[in-house]
């Protein structure tokens, strides 16, 4: 990816908070365009190079606009609209999560782009088994998000095939992060408890005590993000990846947490996105992201990233 440009999508989320020093430590500032919905945002501090342009990703003209005038070559698109929200708000959701998607892979291919584009574990459903899912099972999702982050892969399938798209995806699991951001996702209570804990002493989880998911360190998934945008094209066999780190339940990261805040007081309060989740496996076969991109997680076990997230959340 020699002399490339990119524009990065909800640089303000919890991914692209992360993602984007990384993408300006391995590309420059200068190839770097950050977009959000915000009017402004300060990046002067982790560079004076950095260019940040408000972006509504359903903005058709601006998306063009910016491609076409900033000469870019690479779209990581981040923006989205997840789980719980999406639920809420499903005309929204399509424009978002569906609308936009489709039009960057019609821009990729009159601006010969390069895509990436976050999948997620909620393209699987209630007929998925629940262990060593293979990186072709069963995808069935009953949650919207899950509905549209499917449409997502398939279309980059088939604009890779038809148009010879670059296009590269990772099916994200829960990402655990210990910078605080407003997520409404069904594994976000992981990231939250923390804060939680130490603030408040309690903290109410939505979903089920029991409901085991698949989790990993947002460290390790901006490394394994990053290893996908700079593997070789000839070396990757599919166009989407499973990502298999560890997996847990609520009760388990409870426990985990008491380590450190022994007078947590906990509520169960399951929601939407515990009879979306209750359909998602939690443990998934990723051979392939190991042998075509390096996947191989740091943080693969509760306990490591528990103590890791004490760590960091505590400087807050």
């Amino acid at each position: 990816m020699n002399n490339s440009k990119f524009l990065l999508t909800g640089v303000k989320g919890q991914i692209g908070t992360k993602l984007l020093p990384r993408l300006i430590e391995e590309y420059g500032a200068k190839n770097i365009i950050a977009t959000d919905v915000l009017e402004h945002i300060d990046y002067s501090k982790l560079s004076p190079e950095l260019k940040y342009i408000k972006l509504d990703i359903t903005d058709k003209e601006n998306l063009e606009y910016i491609i076409k005038n900033e000469g870019i070559t690479n779209i990581c698109h981040l923006a989205g609209i997840l789980s719980a929200l999406a639920e809420r708000e499903p005309e929204l959701a399509k424009k978002v999560n569906i609308d936009s998607v489709h039009y960057i892979f019609r821009l990729a291919v009159k601006y010969n782009l390069a895509i990436f584009i976050p999948s997620t574990i909620g393209v699987f459903g209630p007929d998925t088994p629940k262990e060593n899912v293979p990186l072709l099972g069963i995808r069935n999702p009953i949650g919207f998000y899950g509905v549209a982050k499917l449409l997502m892969e398939n279309l980059g399938n088939y604009y890779k095939s038809f148009y010879n798209v670059d296009f590269r995806s990772i099916r994200y699991v829960g990402v655990m992060s210990h910078d605080e951001y407003v997520g409404f996702g069904s594994t976000d209570y992981s990231s939250e408890i923390f804060f939680k804990a130490r603030k408040e002493e309690k903290y109410t989880i939505c979903l089920s005590e029991n409901r085991r998911l698949p989790m990993v360190y947002i460290d390790d998934c901006i490394d394994g993000t990053i290893n996908l945008l700079k593997a070789p094209k000839e070396k990757l066999k599919f166009a989407t990846y499973n990502m298999n780190c560890c997996n847990f339940d609520p009760k388990e990261c409870v426990e985990a947490v008491r380590k450190y805040y022994p007078n947590l007081e906990i509520e169960y309060k399951p929601d939407i996105r515990d009879a979306i989740s209750k359909n998602w496996p939690y443990h998934y076969e990723d051979s392939a992201s190991r042998s075509d991109w390096g996947w191989n997680p740091k943080y693969d076990t509760l306990e490591k990233i528990a103590e890791i997230m004490y760590e960091r959340t505590k400087l807050h």
